[in-house]
């Protein structure tokens, strides 16, 4: 598919927050096993953190409209060299089920025939009645609220996760302190 026209910045943070949690899962796990408490509050230091940048990006993602501008962007190179190189359009027509930059008079105003890869399939003179614009705008929207879901529920995953790291974190600072008090007496 499309990628390559994706919100690079959101893209890219995905990949920050999922290196912070590879790096904090595995401060957390030997912490936990080896008891080891400056490991455990490295972990919830880095668990705040990426809570917090998660939250962020929650709040950066909200905006849909640079989605559309970089599917509009996106339709809108393709068209241009379409006017230069005939055929250049066919592969995102057939894949999105769509005709033209905003439909199938696009060709017929630049006194072109509306190309097979407009058909629907169900005839010669049948073809697909959506712009590009409107398809690609569309498909992107709905994989940007796919990762915004799923960014929502690694952040509660984190929250829970943290929640469970801070717990074991008080128990063993609980153990150690009674350690040290039994030791001194």
């Amino acid at each position: 598919m499309y990628f390559n026209g994706s919100p690079k910045n959101y893209l890219n943070f995905l990949n920050v927050v999922g290196f912070f949690i590879l790096v904090m899962t595995t401060i957390g796990a030997y912490g936990m096993f080896q008891e080891h408490i400056y490991f455990l509050i490295s972990f919830s230091t880095f668990g705040i953190m990426v809570l917090i940048l998660q939250v962020l990006g929650i709040c950066y993602a909200s905006e849909e409209d640079e989605v559309e501008k970089i599917a509009y962007n996106h339709v809108e190179d393709m068209w241009n060299t379409q006017l230069i190189v005939d055929g250049y359009m066919d592969e995102m027509q057939w894949n999105f089920h769509c005709c033209g930059k905003n439909g199938p008079h696009d060709y017929i105003e630049i006194l072109r025939e509306i190309p097979g890869s407009c058909q629907t399939g169900k005839g010669k003179s049948s073809h697909y009645e959506t712009g590009c614009r409107k398809a690609v705008n569309e498909t992107y929207r709905s994989y940007f609220k796919y990762l915004l879901l799923s960014e929502h529920l690694s952040l509660i995953a984190n929250t829970i996760g943290w929640i469970v790291g801070t717990v074991i974190l008080v128990v063993l600072l609980c153990r150690q302190y009674r350690r040290n008090a039994v030791e001194e007496t």
